[in-house]
């Protein structure tokens, strides 16, 4: 898998960076490259990479089954270990995941599967269409997604995919089905005086 890592050798946090759907959605995207380096900057280990078949990643993406690409992620975090190791570096604490759009469905199913992950942060969760980017089986990615780990889900206001693809109501029920509590920012008030 192609890897870019940040940090590597500092911090006793791990994040691991999913991009967003491929082939377009690589670890070079601006939410993923920005994200890394202020991650880095503010003391976390954290390596980025691209899903199999995608950039100079080797073998194919295969989008009929979760499972292969949350091994992916689990990968890269075996990797990080053994890396740390390697260069006589103490164990990392915990590895997180954040992923954003397409990669926030699968972090959030590795962080299900997998021991080696403590939670996940999903940015842009494409809740709406799942189905679509998981290839019908958007069913199987919440049920690994649904796990007693710490969550955070992140929409933006300018999100051109998942911030208009459903209303407040929409994220909470999604937010109760997955376990994760909601803290939505209260809407600005304005008043007049006559």
């Amino acid at each position: 898998l192609e890897a870019r890592t940040a940090n590597l050798k500092g911090g006793s946090v791990a994040v691991v960076m999913c991009p967003p759907l491929p082939p377009n959605g690589n670890c070079y995207v601006p939410e993923i490259g920005v994200t890394q380096a202020k991650l880095a900057l503010a003391g976390y280990c954290t390596v980025r990479f691209n899903f199999r078949g995608v950039g100079a990643s080797e073998g194919a993406t295969y989008f009929r089954s979760p499972l292969r690409e949350c091994e992916d992620v689990r990968d890269v975090a075996r990797w990080l270990h053994a890396s740390r190791k390697h260069h006589g570096l103490p164990p990392l604490e915990s590895v997180w995941i954040l992923g954003v759009s397409y990669g926030s469905a699968i972090g959030a199913a590795a962080a299900g599967l997998f021991d080696e992950f403590a939670g996940y942060v999903a940015v842009s969760y494409p809740a709406s269409y799942l189905w679509y980017c998981c290839n019908l089986q958007g069913e199987t990615y919440l049920n690994h997604a649904r796990c007693a780990k710490p969550k955070l889900f992140l929409w933006g206001d300018v999100d051109v995919f998942a911030a208009g693809a459903h209303s407040a109501k929409d994220r909470e029920a999604i937010l109760t089905a997955l376990g994760a509590a909601s803290a939505t920012r209260p809407a600005a008030s304005s008043s007049s005086t006559a």
